[in-house]
């Protein structure tokens, strides 16, 4: 941005697989466990 302050960006992406269950044979669900994060921040210079 300039000499003295600079900027960053950052994506991420966590998948933690999927979490799957029955009881009793009546009821059968799925989760999915995953997320997206985004940091910014600047910096600075002293």
């Amino acid at each position: 941005m300039t000499p003295v302050v600079t900027a960053k960006f950052e994506y991420l992406y966590v998948d933690f697989g999927k979490l799957s269950f029955t009881n009793n044979g009546a009821i059968s669900d799925e989760f999915s466990f995953s997320q997206h994060i985004l940091r910014s921040g600047l910096n600075f210079k002293f």
